[in-house]
């Protein structure tokens, strides 16, 4: 009933703290908390690394035959055809080449699951590198870059009145600290540049 609206909201930065539990990953708030995710990270980061690599050659070597094979049908079809040998040997390729697509797609639909995993691995790390006044280089999203910082939570005054909105929050002790950051904005608190 008070001039003060709260705002629970749902977005990426919540999305990937759910995405991380659903992994069995729990985030602390500490300096060990960030460590441990860190590790996380980089073996994530060398398994998606190595997968990726793998794929690419894949499907280089299906892009090659595909060229091959559909360059041997149109010479076939310009001779007027082909011999019974040479028609069984292309639709053998052709049936490969069908198999390979779809195994592609499914490795690539892995590889992108994989990359959301990651993604929301960097959210949750970059919330903790600002969180936690950590003198590191933030970490970039595979594929694509969000461009914003991360905050749990933000407050805002202006003629439409006063609102707290909260972006993220692990647990509810967590919500209780960044409700309490927040208002103490709303209270005419600064930020404090001290990070002791």
């Amino acid at each position: 009933d008070g001039n003060l609206k709260i705002n629970l909201v749902y977005d990426f930065r919540q999305e990937a703290t759910e995405k991380l539990s659903k992994l069995g990953i729990v985030v602390g708030g500490d300096k060990a908390a960030y460590n441990a995710l860190k590790l996380k990270y980089d073996a994530m980061q060398v398994d998606y690394i190595q997968k990726k690599s793998a794929l690419d050659t894949r499907v280089a070597v299906f892009k090659s035959r595909q060229s091959a094979y559909e360059a041997e049908v149109t010479y076939q079809n310009k001779r007027g055809g082909a011999s019974r040998d040479i028609y069984n040997t292309l639709n053998a390729e052709k049936a490969w080449l069908d198999s390979e697509v779809l195994a592609l797609n499914a490795l690539q639909t892995d590889l992108n699951d994989e990359v959301v995993n990651i993604n929301a691995m960097v959210i949750v790390l970059n919330r903790l590198v600002t969180t936690l006044n950590l003198n590191v280089d933030r970490f970039n999203e595979i594929g694509q870059e969000r461009g914003a910082e991360f905050e749990e939570g933000v407050y805002t005054s202006d003629v439409g009145g006063e609102e707290i909105d909260i972006y993220q929050f692990d647990t509810n002790a967590m919500l209780v600290r960044v409700l309490a950051h927040e208002l103490g904005h709303a209270l005419g608190l600064a930020h404090v540049s001290d990070p002791r």
